[in-house]
Order: structure tokens, then sequence, then C-alpha cells
């Protein structure tokens, strides 16, 4: 398929309302043939709707009562970000320098910048390491610090994980990382059923002779939810 070129009619799509792809209807036509294919669950076509719901965010339009997009004056960018890491060492393993290269092979992150953090390829947001374990995006950009639990990344919990400032308050992000809740508590529990355990003062205790583990005392606790 080197060289040869793939046409896509594109007509009714539908988008969520957050900027997500949700369903559209596809013709295609195929190298060195004439005729469009329109059978929607075609290899072709199913596989470029998955690229299309992969995109985010999309530039969301409300018209006749419906959400749509407006690709002729915002256009379809198949070539959109998907990082992926390479090093020099043997392994990819935490700790060794690495680059992040887009499809095209172009260098989007520079060799040594950061230290790899089992993020292998980042499709919306990955976690690298420059003395704290950082969030960035598809794009490269620093996005926040990322709160550690077990000496790795805070596991998602309820579509959220915990992430801190510079000065390490606690906030929370979902997996595409936007800021859901801006960092500003002393401590923060992940959140179950709909409510995270927080408080604005308090002291780090350890509990074991190694100072490994430990546990945040307070007596102003309360609780919030996503809100």
């Amino acid at each position: 398929m080197v060289g040869k070129r793939i046409v896509f009619i594109i007509r009714d799509l539908e988008m969520f309302p957050d900027g997500h792809f949700r369903d559209c209807r596809i013709d295609v036509r195929l190298p060195d043939t004439e005729n469009y294919v329109n059978d929607q669950q075609h290899p072709v076509i199913k596989a470029f709707k998955a690229v299309m719901k992969d995109i985010y965010p999309w530039e969301v339009l409300y018209l006749n009562g419906k959400y749509t997009m407006d690709c002729i004056s915002y256009g379809i960018p198949l070539q959109y970000p998907i990082l992926t890491a390479h090093t020099t060492e043997e392994y990819r393993e935490p700790g060794v320098p690495v680059c992040y290269l887009n499809t095209r092979k172009d260098t989007i992150i520079p060799f040594g910048k950061y230290k790899y953090f089992n993020s292998d390829t980042i499709r919306h947001i990955g976690f690298v390491v420059d003395k704290e374990i950082i969030c960035i995006d598809n794009k490269g950009n620093e996005l926040f610090d990322v709160f550690c639990f077990d000496n790795s990344v805070d596991p998602v919990k309820e579509g959220l994980f915990r992430i801190k400032d510079k000065t390490g308050k606690i906030g929370f992000a979902d997996t595409l990382g936007n800021i859901i809740i801006k960092p500003q508590f002393a401590f923060a529990y992940p959140f179950e059923n709909g409510k995270a355990k927080v408080t604005y003062s308090g002291k780090k205790s350890f509990i074991d002779k190694q100072k490994e583990h430990w546990k945040w005392e307070s007596d102003f606790w309360f609780y919030i939810d996503r809100n």
C-alpha cells in the first residue's frame, strides 16, 4: 500500500459533547479501483473509525439539534501524535534515558531530557522521570507531577488518580490529563464510591523502621466529590 492513495468520503458525523468521536458513515475507494465500498463492516472502514475514536479532542459544533464537526475548516489529522519510547540501552526499564518519536519518526522529546518510566506508547498521556514522576501529553508538554503510590504512579480509581504541585499539595486528574480537582490538599485518599477523604493539614508518620511506609495523621478530615 506504500505510495498508494485511499479516498474516504465521510458523512453524517456524530460527536459527543466532550470532544470524542461517536460515529459516522464512510465510503472508501481503495487503490487501483474505481468503485467505492460502503459496507461499514469493511476492515478499512472499521480501522479508519478506530483512528477517529483515538483522536481527542475534536472541535465539536452543535448544528440542527446534534453534535457534529466541521470537516472543511477543521480537517482530519490522521497524523495525530502517538509517541513511542526509544533508548540506547539494551532494555527499556525505569531510569534509563529515552527519547520519544512520533509515527513519522520525528523526535518530539529529545534523548536524555527524561528518564523512562514504563510509558512505551503515549496516545494521550504518559509518565517520565525528571527528579519527580511527571505526566506529559502526546505533544511533549508537561502537565503536572504525579503522586507516587508504592514506588509507582498512583492507580486510577473511579476514573481519577492523584497528582501534586511543586509544593506537594495533592489534587486529582483524569486519564486524559485533565486536572479535575486542582492540587490544594495536604493529603488525599483515592476516590471510593464517589467520594475522597481529604485534609488541609496534618503530618506524615512513618509506620516502619526503614521509613518506607507512612500514614498521614490529621484531626481535620472531610470528604469531597468530583465537583
